[in-house]
């Protein structure tokens, strides 16, 4: 049979739970990991990084944190976003003229820093989209959905002997639930506080760039 491919639109509605769910969206703005992660970021040593950040970014006298008009840590914290997402973007890089050392905004960072900017990251997406302090809370049920839909996918096509693939593409949102429903090691351990939250939480592993989970079935 000649190739052929078909697209579902409700795979777009099935992918995208976390903004569909009233209950997670009330949850990821102010849930009860909230007090955990501003106790995290009020750490001494890290405000300490902030400081430093902000004095080589901005001229001397730039002093608005308190008028609330610049939010520190969400500076740094997009700072650090910007510099991750640089490393998937090769190609784009290029074809606008550039080159990847010239737009690598790690540079504004030092190694301290980036440890700790990773850590904060880590610790947000280990909360609001992994296990965090409840693995059956509904950052992790809102995917039951999707998850049942695999399974039935799966099962109609061993039914009926059909094979080829089933690709789906979402984002870390969708990632990290499904792997912590199927209890991947390092996706989905809860741990009741942060201090040792990455020795149960890999994200580098779970919901790095092109992170996939493949289920493959073969027929003897």
């Amino acid at each position: 049979l000649p190739a052929r491919i078909e697209m579902d639109p409700a795979d777009s509605v099935r992918l995208r739970f976390f903004e569909l769910s009233p209950r997670y969206k009330a949850f990821s703005k102010s849930g009860p990991w909230s007090n955990a992660m501003q106790r995290l970021l009020e750490t001494p040593d890290y405000q300490a990084q902030l400081k430093q950040m902000t004095a080589r970014w901005f001229v001397p006298g730039f002093n608005r944190w308190t008028d609330k008009i610049v939010d520190p840590s969400a500076l740094a914290e997009a700072v650090y976003a910007a510099a991750s997402i640089t490393g998937g973007l090769t190609h784009e890089i290029l074809a606008g003229g550039y080159t990847p050392a010239s737009v690598d905004v790690f540079a504004l960072l030092t190694d301290a820093e980036i440890r700790w900017l990773a850590l904060i990251g880590g610790a947000k997406d280990f909360l609001i989209k992994g296990p965090g302090f409840d693995p059956d809370g509904i950052q992790v049920r809102d995917a039951v959905p999707l998850l049942a839909d695999l399974v039935a996918a799966t099962d109609s096509a061993i039914r009926r002997g059909i094979g080829g693939a089933n690709l789906r593409f979402a984002h870390a949102e969708t990632v990290a639930p499904i792997a912590a429903l199927l209890g991947l090691e390092g996706a989905a351990t809860p741990d009741t506080s942060l201090a040792h939250y990455t020795d149960v939480w890999k994200a580098d592993r779970v919901i790095c760039f092109s992170a996939n989970i493949q289920w493959i079935v073969y027929r003897s």
